[in-house]
């Protein structure tokens, strides 16, 4: 929660420009992804976000990708690794209707 309150603060400050965030085997409780997801939304010109192996829920990942998706700051040509957390078939199928135009 330290390192999420951390880039959270810069975030807010306009202060923080994201190349890469790593954050892989970290494990995230629902409240600690929304905060994240909320942080994605606001910060600039992430090129890279790895958020493997942490736990999330699918209604955190969700989250997160609406986040980035709404985020016009974010680069298109940005890699997004959610592999090896809790989707699930149900989170499987709300996570592809995001992507059904």
């Amino acid at each position: 929660p330290r390192l999420l309150t951390a880039i959270e603060e810069a975030s807010k400050k306009g202060s923080l420009q994201l190349l890469e965030l790593n954050l892989s085997n970290n494990k995230m409780t629902p409240e600690e992804g929304l905060q994240l997801a909320h942080i994605l939304g606001t910060t600039k010109a992430a090129a890279g976000i790895v958020l493997a192996a942490c736990g999330l829920e699918w209604r955190v990942i969700a989250a997160i990708i609406y986040q980035l998706l709404t985020n016009e700051a974010i680069r298109e040509d940005g890699k997004l690794d959610l592999s090896n957390n809790n989707l699930g078939l149900d989170g499987a199928k709300v996570i592809a209707n995001i992507f059904v135009l």
